[in-house]
Parts: structure tokens; sequence; C-alpha cells
């Protein structure tokens, strides 16, 4: 698993944080961190029917997690279940979500975790290749 870890770095010896994306979010000291899988392998999968799969994700910080909503880059990839609740640290959930590709051959597209408070989302990339069996 990689860890994408949503935290505002310090800096040098004043710990000046200079306006660098995710800034401003949280003190370095307790802020929450998304640990997930940042790429789902799906391999050989039907364009016939949905293929539906979990995203399964922890809180590695320490303050309270919450995910809001799932941003997508195509209709073809779209969320089928996400309950928004406060996850606490150490604690799992996951997302189900969905691929239904039209047409047959290579697919690969997004899904942006989006948390409460931070600005810049979790991406996760979603690829494998469609049949027509």
């Amino acid at each position: 698993m990689k860890t994408v870890k949503i935290a505002c770095s310090l800096l040098g010896i004043a710990g000046v944080c200079l306006g660098w994306p995710g800034c401003g979010n949280g003190a370095a000291s307790a802020s929450p961190e998304i640990e997930t899988d940042t790429l789902i392998d799906l391999g050989k999968f039907p364009i016939s029917r949905d293929t539906v799969f979990n995203v399964v994700y922890r809180n590695a910080g320490t303050e309270p997690l919450q995910i809001d909503r799932i941003e997508t880059t195509c209709g073809c990839l779209s969320v089928v279940s996400l309950r928004p609740r406060p996850l606490a640290p150490g604690d799992t959930a996951s997302v189900r979500l969905r691929v239904h590709p039209v047409v047959p051959g290579y697919f690969e597209q997004e899904a942006d975790l989006i948390a409460e408070g931070y600005d810049l989302p979790v991406r996760i990339s979603v690829k494998g290749f469609g049949q027509n069996k």
C-alpha cells in the first residue's frame, strides 16, 4: 500500500508553510492521513455487465477523517456506496465503485477521494481491459 499523506509540511527552522498544495489544512503534529492503494488493476472484465469493487482506506493519522464525496473522471466509473462519517485514527472504511465501459479495450479512469477540510483529493487510478465476453 502506498501512503498518501494529507498534512501541512513544516519547512525550515521557522516552520513556515509557503502556500504549497495541502498546506494550511491542519497542524503537522495532529492530522488525518489517508492510506490506500492508489492503483486498482481490475485485469480483464466483461463490458456486458457492471464490475463492482471496493476501495479500502485507512486513517493513518492522529485526528478524525471524513471522506465527503468522490468525483470520477468518467460516467463509466461511478460510486455505488459511500457513507460519509468520521473515521477515527487507525480505523478503516471502504467505498464501492462500479465500472461500466461501453466499448471493449483498455480502460483507465480516476476517482478522487475528497476529505472534509482538505484542498487536495487523493487520486486513485482504476485500470483494466474490457472484453465483449
